[in-house]
């Protein structure tokens, strides 16, 4: 199984790549693999069995060509898109039973240019991939924030054709009396929306049936790969995303 994990900027997916991994390894003794996707990041936690660095690392991009830190990412992720076929075959060749992929710390570098696209589309074709989307804790403590998490993920899945699962991170550093937020269903957050007031609050509340129609049917899961706090469930989703039923929740 190909894991691949997504999310913003500074939201905890190279952290998560290296724990994951390690618990799966430990707890399931099986094979586990590690990729990582972005050719900007300065430090890994984990040992890359492939690594897009070794294609072009977009810090030395900057200095050789005089390139700012985003103009140096894009063009990296345009030189790597020219290397696709060579990073596909490198990461068949780890012939794991799972492999974490670290993906990009801009999100939008990897969902929204073709060479996301094109590596999950290339990978999906010889082994089932999922995807773990990740967000900040501080932007669900709102039904609307929820609701937006559920209608980015949809966005991720279409764009990607992949199953994806929405989950929070650094589920630690937020207080006991925030996390039931986090394990809402669609269903719950509908409710709380309809007793909001304000245009945005309306807004997601008429596209409910969007989300109710495209989204997997699954709970928010709450993560933090510091404590090791719900790998487990994650794990199962995992296994059960791929199940006959479809229904994660």
């Amino acid at each position: 199984m190909l894991v691949f994990i997504m999310g913003p900027a500074g939201v905890g997916k190279t952290t998560l790549t290296h724990k994951l991994g390690n618990w799966i390894k430990r707890n399931i003794d099986t094979d586990v693999g590690f990729v990582n996707l972005d050719p900007a990041v300065e430090f890994l936690p984990y040992n890359a069995d492939v690594d897009a660095r070794s294609i072009i690392d977009a810090r030395e991009l900057m200095i050789k060509e005089k390139l700012g830190p985003n103009g140096a990412l894009l063009k990296a992720i345009e030189i790597l898109e020219k290397n696709l076929d060579d990073l596909v075959i490198r990461i068949k060749e780890l012939r794991r039973n799972y492999v974490i992929i670290d993906t990009p710390g801009q999100l939008d570098m990897f969902i929204f240019h073709d060479f996301g696209e094109k590596i999950v589309s290339a990978l999906q074709e010889y082994e089932r991939s999922v995807g773990i989307f990740l967000w900040e804790p501080s932007m669900l403590i709102s039904p609307i924030n929820a609701a937006t998490l559920f209608l980015l993920t949809i966005i991720v899945r279409f764009r990607l054709n992949i199953p994806v699962v929405p989950a929070v991170s650094k589920i630690d550093l937020i207080g006991d009396q925030y996390r039931s937020t986090f394990y809402d269903s669609l269903a719950k957050i509908k409710e709380k929306l309809d007793k909001e007031a304000g245009a945005v609050s309306e807004l997601i509340s008429n596209i409910y049936t969007v989300l109710k129609e495209y989204s997997i049917p699954t709970r928010i899961i709450g993560v933090s790969s510091e404590k090791e706090i719900g790998f487990d469930l994650m794990y199962g989703l995992l296994k059960e995303v791929f199940c006959v039923c479809g229904d994660l929740t």
